[in-house]
């Protein structure tokens, strides 16, 4: 794997974590799970409140492939300008 690839996929990885565990649009999502598997009784609900957890699989997804590299490079730009304009407000 080049080098490219792996900052790519990365960062692919950390803002797919970012969307499941922490984004707004998919707040819907996380209650209605939360619903039938509570964050503080249940494995499943904890997981997408957990961003080292979730991480691992969304970085498994990331790997296997089933996303297109554009997909990828996309996600990985999006959370460069994410990282961009937390480190200009610093």
């Amino acid at each position: 794997m080049k080098a490219l690839d792996l900052a790519v996929d990365a960062l692919a990885t950390s803002r797919l974590t970012r969307l499941v565990v922490e984004d707004a649009v998919l707040d819907d999502v996380r209650d209605h799970v939360w619903k039938t598997f509570p964050v503080d009784s249940t494995k499943v609900g904890y997981l997408i409140s957990c961003r080292a957890c979730t991480s691992v699989w969304v970085a498994g997804l990331v790997a296997s492939g089933l996303l297109s590299r554009r997909i990828r490079y996309i996600v990985a730009l999006s959370e460069l300008t994410i990282l961009a304009r937390a480190a200009l407000r610093d």
